[in-house]
């Protein structure tokens, strides 16, 4: 097998947790004829470069993404349609197959390079690994396909080492190894990031929920570098929300199957795309907060191997953007000034994400259906789905739901530890709400039940089935024991009972 277990261990013992190298130490290329040739290549590119820019030639500029701010406070990432004046030199955008107007440098006018190109020809199981479909191309057209991929190899460490200082042998085989991975090693290691956009948190430093979930704030750098990944196709998302996002949800121990860079620029190695703890810990949210949470960027962070390199930038791919967050966001939302979740609230984002792992059905049934009422923009659909919601926690076969459910409602919220509600306030507002629900999926108008008045204040109906939805999900994931609705019965009765003498008996005459 072309790539060993045995080498991937020992070349993902230098990965750090951000994804870049340790130092070299004993790490060894798996190629050594292969590094020997790049590591030429790349000083004699460099001084081909250095040759044309000290004669005024032309310079090719990155294009890099820019980081701004709304007046709200929200980033505003703008991608790179065009390379500004000021910006880095591109190098590697000298050389290319033949020389022209816009490449004064062609790969044969480095030996070096020519070498290299050679010698990745001359090797089978590297062509395999560098096309995207080997059957497809044949003959010159092959090889012009092999030459381009293999003279990034090189072009791409001249790159990253000028734009990062790092330009000694050591510095240079740290660098060589992670493109080295992403040709050879399989399966590649990586994370999902995936951005909360319009969701701020109070959190300056990476909060680990589980093993594999962490939350982490979004330097400038990671700002930059996911602007860069403007995708080329048309999306339903404005970029102002995908660009609106301080913090992210990162998805760790996920691995890629690698054919070659040639196959997976085709996607022949991506799988289903699981997002399923990205949604877990968004539900986690919308019941610890009553702030409205989302996303809509999707992110891949490799670590350890690069396909490439974006200047000083660290590696970030768009995979997706997908609509998983309130309609409303649409209008306007970054103009609005942040919110941010307390940290003591974000404190309480492990315990309640491991109780949804090990929840019964009936507790996911409920936590899925508060999201979903989140994300609806219909006061009707969001009432019908906290509505089933508190039926999933509360209900029991076919009972008498109005009155049972506003009873159970009363008796959870009268009885939590922190801050006991009123049990006829309670009662009071879930029998207003299933008049709502009951208005809606009758088809009756709904004009009469569609707001509650509570006390001096007046709430729609959709908002208050949402409240008590995450309150009593909320206690029903942290209360100590836990309840089910027949123990709420067996504690309202219990409530109720009188000792009537000594004799502990219960007098049932009032």
């Amino acid at each position: 097998m072309f790539v060993r277990q045995t080498v991937q261990q020992r070349d993902t013992a230098g990965m750090k947790a951000d994804g870049s190298t340790a130092s070299c130490g004993e790490l060894q290329p798996r190629e050594p004829e292969l590094w020997r040739l790049t590591r030429a290549a790349v000083l004699a590119a460099s001084a081909a470069v250095d040759r044309h820019l000290e004669t005024g030639g032309w310079r090719p500029r990155c294009r890099l993404g820019t980081v701004r701010a709304f007046d709200s406070g929200w980033p505003h990432l703008t991608g790179p349609a065009f390379a500004a004046d000021d910006a880095p030199v591109e190098y590697s955008a000298l050389i290319g197959s033949k020389r022209g107007q816009l490449t004064p440098i062609a790969y044969d006018d480095v030996a070096e390079i020519a070498a290299l190109l050679e010698y990745v020809r001359s090797r089978q199981e590297l062509r395999a690994r560098l096309v995207p479909r080997p059957d497809a191309a044949s003959g010159e057209r092959l090889d012009r396909l092999i030459d381009f991929e293999a003279a990034e190899l090189p072009l791409s460490l001249l790159d990253r080492s000028k734009a990062i200082g790092e330009t000694s042998d050591e510095e240079l085989l740290a660098l060589y190894l992670e493109r080295e991975r992403a040709w050879l090693l399989d399966p590649l290691p990586f994370e999902y990031v995936v951005p909360l956009t319009l969701t701020a948190l109070d959190l300056q430093e990476p909060l680990v929920i589980d093993a594999n979930i962490r939350l982490e704030p979004l330097d400038d750098r990671s700002q930059a570098a996911r602007a860069t990944s403007t995708s080329l196709t048309l999306s339903s998302v404005p970029d102002t929300v995908i660009g609106a996002a301080t913090h992210a949800i990162v998805l760790g121990n996920r691995q890629l199957a690698n054919p070659g860079p040639g196959p997976r620029l085709l996607g022949v190695a991506d799988g289903p795309l699981d997002l399923s703890d990205a949604d877990l810990v968004c539900e986690a949210l919308r019941i610890v907060t009553h702030v409205d949470v989302g996303y809509a960027q999707v992110l891949r962070r490799p670590l350890g191997w690069a396909d490439d390199w974006k200047f000083d930038l660290p590696r970030l791919t768009q995979i997706t953007t997908l609509r998983r967050y309130p309609d409303h966001f649409d209008n306007y939302g970054w103009l609005r000034r942040p919110n941010p979740i307390p940290r003591q609230v974000l404190d309480l984002l492990q315990t309640v994400v491991q109780a949804l792992r090990t929840a019964k059905p009936n507790v996911r049934l409920a936590s899925r259906r508060l999201s979903l009422a989140a994300l609806r923009d219909a006061d009707d659909d969001r009432t019908v789905d906290a509505c089933i919601g508190l039926e999933a926690l509360l209900g029991e076969g076919r009972d008498e739901l109005r009155h049972r459910i506003s009873l159970r409602a009363a008796t959870v919220l009268a009885t939590r530890p922190h801050e006991p509600a009123n049990p006829e306030a309670i009662y009071t507002a879930m029998k207003k709400v299933y008049d709502h629900r009951s208005a809606v999926v009758h088809g009756a108008p709904g004009d009469r039940s569609r707001t509650i008045k509570l006390g001096e204040k007046t709430w729609t109906a959709d908002a208050v089935a949402i409240i008590l939805l995450r309150e009593i999900l909320s206690d029903a994931l942290t209360r100590p024991g836990g309840w089910t609705a027949q123990s709420l019965d067996v504690a309202l009765l219990a409530a109720l009972a009188r000792p009537a003498d000594g004799e502990g008996t219960t007098d049932h005459s009032e």
